[in-house]
């Protein structure tokens, strides 16, 4: 899997080993996982905004440059730069850090609108769990 360069910048400043392969397989299941169609992409479709904002959701304590959002959201960089603006206006993502020129942003979780965004994906996250484990009981029902 390609790691983008300001993931390894990130990951170098932390101290400990632990907390790196921790980020990795992380950004690893969060890569495999966006490829696939997700709750809130099922339901809202499979929008350029749709995706950033599911990635940004899924991911909500990581930090973000133009380049992995664009990655890692399935999503053009001119694209996120077109959505960016709007975003930072209406304190949707905030801008956290630089490191050398790159800037990072993150989700807000401070901003109302956006906790009742994240509470929504975790509520059908959840209905969609339990809907998938009465779904895969049933099948277990039906084998014996």
């Amino acid at each position: 899997m390609r790691f983008s360069y300001i993931f390894r910048i990130i990951l170098y400043y932390y101290e400990t080993s632990m907390y790196q392969n921790e980020t990795f397989k992380y950004l690893e299941f969060l890569q495999g996982f966006m490829e696939e169609e997700t709750i809130i992409t099922h339901l809202l479709g499979n929008s350029p905004r749709v995706r950033l904002m599911d990635l940004l959701i899924i991911g909500r304590r990581l930090e973000y440059c133009i380049s992995d959002m664009a990655e890692y959201a399935g999503v053009g960089r001119s694209t996120i730069y077109r959505m960016l603006d709007d975003m930072l206006k209406n304190k949707i993502i905030v801008k956290k850090r630089k490191i050398g020129r790159i800037q990072l942003y993150q989700l807000n979780m401070k901003n109302p609108r956006v906790k009742l965004l994240v509470k929504l994906f975790d509520e059908l996250a959840n209905i969609n769990s339990e809907e998938e484990i009465k779904r895969q009981t049933m099948k277990v029902k039906i084998k014996r």
